[in-house]
């Protein structure tokens, strides 16, 4: 499926079960989803790709903390910008900038920039970088050999158990409190057991 020029209010989110080629650019707030490959010629804002295949972006994404790529396959692009990004084959680029950056595969930033300041990176396999982090001291994580949705589930899971365990804690002190009405022998109605 070919757009001529912007995915825009002239053409809403698109969805399709192909390949997605965007001559122009993706304006924020839209989202275009594909089975197979998204290409970009132009810039992509804050807006949303899923592809069953790979993204290639020619010039990149500036996320604006709103932008949103995931792709089963690869994902190259110029840079990246204030964005989350999910592969799941490697990733390629010249610039990462203030993003969370994950992949299963590679990931690498070379070019005549390669540089990353700020944000989260993680590969299962190897990050390649010329310069990491800056002078300002933006905070910059780089994480390699966890497969980073295995990583994200584990603590997703985490989270989940805190939450039970707080949950179990506010019922006990009620449930003991039928408990000992019961052995009283109180009698209690079927909607209150």
């Amino acid at each position: 499926y070919e757009v001529p020029a912007n995915v825009d209010v002239s053409t809403g989110d698109i969805n399709y079960e192909g390949n997605v080629s965007i001559k122009g650019n993706v304006i924020t707030g839209f989202s275009v989803q594909a089975k197979g490959d998204i290409i970009v010629d132009g810039v992509v804002e804050g807006a949303k790709l899923i592809a069953g295949g790979n993204i290639i972006l020619k010039r990149g994404m500036q996320g604006m903390s709103r932008g949103y790529m995931e792709a089963d396959g690869n994902i190259i692009s110029k840079f990246i910008e204030n964005a989350v990004v999910k592969a799941g084959g490697y990733i390629t680029t010249e610039a990462i900038l203030h993003s969370k950056v994950s992949a299963r595969g590679d990931i690498t930033v070379g070019g005549k920039k390669g540089f990353v300041t700020g944000g989260e990176i993680r590969s299962t396999t190897s990050i390649t970088i010329k310069t990491a982090g800056s002078t300002m001291g933006t905070n910059t994580v780089l994480e390699v050999g966890i497969d980073p949705s295995a990583s994200d589930e584990y603590k997703n899971l985490e989270q989940s158990i805190i939450s039970m365990r707080d949950e179990m804690e506010k019922l006990m002190p009620i449930l003991n409190n039928f408990k000992k009405k019961i052995n009283k022998g109180e009698v209690l109605s079927p909607d209150r057991i």
